[in-house]
């Protein structure tokens, strides 16, 4: 292949001309990763497995999405930790049992500091 050819070839895939390489050939510059054919194999699989439709927790109606609206705030507010509030749920932050979180989980860091030096101790004792 030509060197003019290949830098023709640059400059309409790319939309600028390339100045001539040693010996490297010029590729066609595009994003991401070329297409894979097994991924395309992959897809219509999905469509094809043994959940009927439609999936499980798809409200059916007005009432149902309420339900699941309802569930979602619930254990979004009582269950995960935010960071932003200082790693506790934010019902707790609201209602004011923040301290008492906060000890609670200082009395669990001293329980397995406690745990962790007896066992440290008993491997000394085995060893000596």
């Amino acid at each position: 292949m030509s060197r003019a050819y290949n830098r023709a070839a640059t400059a309409t895939t790319t939309n600028r001309v390339s100045a001539p390489s040693s010996s490297r050939a010029l590729l066609p510059a595009y994003s991401g990763h070329p297409p894979q054919p097994g991924h395309a194999r992959t897809i219509p699989r999905t469509f094809r497995r043994k959940n009927p439709f439609p999936r499980p927790g798809t409200p059916l109606n007005l009432e149902d999405a309420r339900r699941l609206a309802a569930g979602y705030v619930e254990h979004y507010n009582t269950v995960p930790l935010h960071s932003a509030i200082g790693y506790v749920p934010p019902a707790d932050k609201l209602t004011g049992r923040e301290p008492v979180v906060f000890a609670e989980g200082d009395r669990k860091l001293d329980e397995a500091r406690a745990r962790r030096e007896v066992a440290r101790q008993a491997t000394r004792v085995a060893v000596a």
